[in-house]
Order: C-alpha cells, then structure tokens, then sequence
C-alpha cells in the first residue's frame, strides 16, 4: 500500500478498516432478519384477513338466503308486473256485480249548492268593530290600587 508509512499507522488503518467492514455486516445482517420478520408478519396479516373476508362472505351469504326466505314468505314481494300495483280485497263475485249497469245502483246525491259569502266593503251593515280598549274614567282610579298601576309607563 504506503510505503513510506510508519507500520503502527498502517496496523492502526488496518484495525479502523476492519471494524468498519464487521459493523456494515452486523447492520446488514440485523436489516436482512428485521426485513424477514416484517414480510413474515406481512405473510401472517394477509392470512388473517383472508380468513377474515371468506367468514365475512360466508355471514353475507346466509344473510342473503334468510332474506330470500322471508321474501319467499312476502306477498307484496311475489307478485309479477303484470299485476296490479295494489291487492285487490275483494272477491271476484263483487267486481263483477259493481260493473253491471250503472241503472241497478243509486245515483249519487250532488253537493248542496254553496252559500254565498257575507259582503265585504263599506256597504256592510252594522257597527265597525272595536280594535281598542275603552278608556278609563279618572273617578275609578284608586291610587292605593295597585292593579291599577301601568308600571311599564
């Protein structure tokens, strides 16, 4: 290497250099097992949650079927569209009976004519009706009456 060196130098460089290379391959070695336990980790994580989205698929199906059961069960639910949007609550002898001739059924009663409205103007009759309090006489005020008193004046 040097050679004009003194030799405790080049031992002195030697030592540095070798300490140097036994810590970058203690740090790799520690970097490569911490690197294994976070993929195994990893590996263990996405287990979990496989196993945990197949349970959740498998409560998701069940939920599925006891709906269609009880849908199975649902009238309202069966019916087709070619049916009527409602059900029809009566027999088929009572439809058939309310579509004969209208002659055989009563003819509804018209509405009683309205009455007109009372006049509304200047032309009405009577007294306009009072909007304010009568005024009080000054006999009646008693000043030891307190209920009398406005106190907000």
């Amino acid at each position: 290497m040097t050679s004009g060196a003194p030799a405790r130098l080049v031992e002195r460089l030697a030592e540095i250099r070798a300490s140097a290379e036994a810590r970058s391959t203690a740090l790799a070695e520690a970097t490569r097992q911490r690197a294994e336990a976070v993929a195994e980790q990893a590996e263990q994580r996405k287990q979990a949650n496989e196993a945990h989205c197949a349970e959740l698929d498998r409560q998701v199906e069940e939920q599925r079927t006891a709906a269609e059961e009880s849908n199975a069960k649902n009238q309202w639910l069966q019916r087709g569209p070619g049916h009527e949007a409602t059900y029809r609550f009566v027999d088929a002898d009572e439809t058939e009976a309310a579509s004969q001739p209208a002659s055989t059924q009563p003819s509804p009663t018209p509405p009683p004519p309205a009455q007109p409205a009372p006049p509304v103007g200047p032309e009405s009759s009577g007294p306009p009706p009072r909007r304010a309090r009568p005024a009080r006489s000054t006999d009646d005020f008693d000043d030891e009456d307190f209920s009398n008193n406005s106190w907000m004046q």
